[in-house]
């Protein structure tokens, strides 16, 4: 690999180990940008990938969960929050995980239907919950328990692959609330008898 692309990989790499981290990918970006700008990256290249770490930086995942499986079964619903700061739309077009075999995108409005994709809209926030749009596993590997937590892996046209925290809750779950501005979690786990 030449100079140039171990750069860029670099930034890309950067960028993507932040957000799994939660870290900021908007000052990995500044730093990995002037590290490039030494490295002799093109006008191109250097563009494309401040374009990479915006678009990821414009990009929020908040409130991921999911309800406890009962050891025979075999799918799972995940929600969670994705917020998008941007001034442009951006699309979720993929999700994996190591807890599933399979994983879908599901549309809400009553239909449940599995998507290619699903658009975040500019300056808003998509919601996945109960009866609503949610990420599907099928083929569980393992049944889900209470009090564990995995990663899914979302996939976003421009922005790339940003991950997600799961956080397992009991299987009666109506989820999690956050409040705003404080950065707070308070479980809303157990619903209402």
């Amino acid at each position: 690999m030449n100079q140039r692309g171990h750069l860029l990989g670099t930034l890309i790499a950067a960028c993507l180990g932040l957000a799994i981290i939660g870290a900021s990918p908007s000052l990995a970006a500044e730093d990995a940008a002037g590290e490039a700008a030494e490295g002799g990256l093109t006008e191109a290249e250097e563009a494309a990938a401040a374009a990479i770490a915006e678009a990821r930086a414009n990009i929020s995942l908040t409130n991921a969960w999911t309800r406890a499986t009962p050891g025979n079964a075999t799918n799972a619903a995940v929600y969670l929050r994705i917020g998008n700061i941007g001034e442009l739309a951006e699309r979720l077009i993929g999700v994996r995980t190591e807890m599933s075999e399979r994983v879908m995108i599901h549309s809400g409005g009553g239909q449940m239907a599995a998507v290619e994709s699903l658009e975040v809209p500019a300056e808003d926030a998509v919601l996945f919950a109960p009866n609503g749009h949610h990420i599907m596993l099928m083929d569980l590997r393992a049944p889900l328990l209470e009090g564990d937590s995995f990663l899914v892996q979302l996939e976003f046209e421009t922005g790339g692959s940003q991950a997600a925290s799961v956080q397992v809750l009991a299987a009666n779950a109506v989820g999690l609330t956050t409040v705003v501005g404080t950065g707070a979690t308070d479980s809303a786990s157990e619903a209402s008898e």
